[in-house]
């Protein structure tokens, strides 16, 4: 049976070092934080984006918290310089090894996503894109990535034994779909290389790989 494979895009696909992605983190952070005055006076007026409690799993929760509308969350990626993202020939090639069905779920709106996937060079290897349009229109708040998975899984109709869920954040990538028993692999450059958990998450300094060991796994191992 065909592996599938759930992707996040920032952070994962690409390295947290890039200069686009300390461009997406500052254009959120500068959007969030003209409306933290709207969380009421139990949250201190001059909190910043970065201090914010966990009480938030992820961005589109807390913009729903204050609300900004997901039109006006959208233009944080309308003035995003992609114009040093390279072509990613080793990742083209080990997305293609995989022999998998390949989705990114991410909260960046379709035209981005599509945008970085062609830079990249592999967005003739995407199956899917679950946007933040798809999460505006399909699934609302809260907006769980878990869904997004559901979704996908049921469209495609994969085995439990052949999906693999990708990213870079814990709380939002990751953590449910591990619940669900997914095949999880987060992507933490703070790793040095390649290491499974004894809770069957595996750790992974990048997208490489993580891609290498979807492309070593055996179905039913």
């Amino acid at each position: 049976m065909k592996k599938l494979i759930i992707s996040d895009l920032d952070g994962t696909m690409y390295s947290k070092k890039t200069t686009y992605f300390l461009q997406v983190r500052q254009n959120i952070k500068k959007t969030v934080s003209e409306y933290l005055k709207r969380l009421g006076p139990e949250l201190d007026s001059g909190l910043t984006y970065s201090k914010l409690p966990k009480s938030f799993p992820n961005v589109l929760d807390l913009c729903h918290t204050v609300d900004i509308p997901v039109s006006t969350f959208a233009e944080v990626y309308t003035n995003i310089n992609i114009q040093n993202v390279k072509n990613d020939q080793r990742l083209g090639e080990l997305i293609k090894k995989t022999e998998a069905s390949i989705w990114i779920v991410t909260y960046a709106p379709a035209t981005y996503t599509l945008a970085i996937c062609k830079k990249l060079g592999v967005d003739r290897s995407i199956s899917g894109i679950f946007s933040l349009e798809n999460f505006e229109n399909e699934i609302g708040y809260p907006y769980k990535k878990i869904i997004a998975y559901e979704k996908i899984i049921k469209s495609v109709g994969a085995d439990d034994r052949t999906i693999f869920v990708i990213g870079d954040t814990w709380d939002v990538d990751i953590k449910d779909a591990h619940l669900q028993n997914l095949k999880t692999i987060l992507i933490s450059e703070l790793t040095l290389s390649l290491v499974k958990t004894p809770s069957g998450i595996v750790l992974a300094p990048n997208i490489y790989e993580g891609l290498k060991y979807v492309c070593k796994y055996e179905t039913g191992h």
